[in-house]
């Protein structure tokens, strides 16, 4: 049977934390100790990760790359904080140094004083110098300003023309293509009045030699495209039906 492992006080445990903390202070202090204990703690590192103790994050699953980036980001906020209470208080302690300076020099020699405010008192022509300075920066911001402005108006006016020339040029194709369709209607409308005279003057003659004259005129290249002798084919074709109807 193994003995059962005795359980130590929290007092035992809280001296050997403060143990191990002076103890890595003193390692810390000195430069020698220090690069061997960091070497140590890479090798024993090393050791773990060939014999697989230790996982590469791209080896991980993905729930246990969540974990240790969470991990990560917490070390990252606990560093930060105390980079941030570090700063504060240097910057206490140098404020604490500058007031006991002042203290100091309140005993001091006040001709000095008076002979050091002159050296830091800027003398007339330097004055001259700021307000023309700042004379100029008034100037160039008006400047820039102004300039601003009439950027903004003419793009503006821009967009103005823009849509104007767009209405135009919309109402300028709506005017020719009404006036095309006109033409063509025009066109259609003398093509079928043509074609109606036509083929009425050709059923009421009688005579052979006026149907042969009309024919004629209509297989011209000129009245190929009002589309007249099919229509005329089909009358000749239905008076010849009717006259060997009446002959049978």
């Amino acid at each position: 049977m193994a003995k059962p492992k005795k359980q130590k006080s929290e007092e035992e445990l809280e001296r050997r934390r403060v143990a191990r903390r002076e103890k890595y202070n003193r390692i810390k202090n000195n430069p020698e100790l220090y690069a061997t204990e960091q070497e140590k703690k890479r090798q024993n590192y090393l050791n773990r990760k060939e014999s697989k103790q230790i996982k590469i994050i791209n080896e991980m699953s993905p729930r246990d790359q969540r974990i240790q980036r969470r991990k990560w980001k917490e070390s990252a906020k606990k560093y930060y904080k105390k980079k941030v209470s570090q700063k504060i208080i240097e910057t206490v302690t140098v404020r604490e140094v500058d007031s006991e300076d002042v203290q100091g020099n309140i005993s001091a020699d006040p001709l000095k004083e008076a002979v050091k405010e002159k050296e830091s008192n800027p003398s007339n022509t330097e004055l001259k110098l700021i307000k023309k300075i700042k004379t100029l920066k008034m100037q160039h911001r008006k400047q820039k300003q102004s300039c601003m402005l009439l950027v903004n108006r003419y793009k503006a006016r821009i967009r103005v023309l823009q849509r104007q020339i767009f209405k135009l040029s919309r109402k300028t194709s709506n005017d020719i293509e009404t006036t095309e369709n006109k033409e063509k209607d025009k066109k259609q409308l003398f093509d079928e009045l043509l074609n109606e005279q036509i083929t009425q003057k050709f059923a009421t003659t009688t005579s052979r030699k006026e149907k042969r004259a009309i024919t004629n005129l209509i297989d011209g290249k000129k009245f190929k495209h009002f589309k007249v002798s099919t229509d005329l084919r089909k009358v000749c074709l239905r008076q010849r039906l009717k006259k060997k109807k009446m002959r049978v």
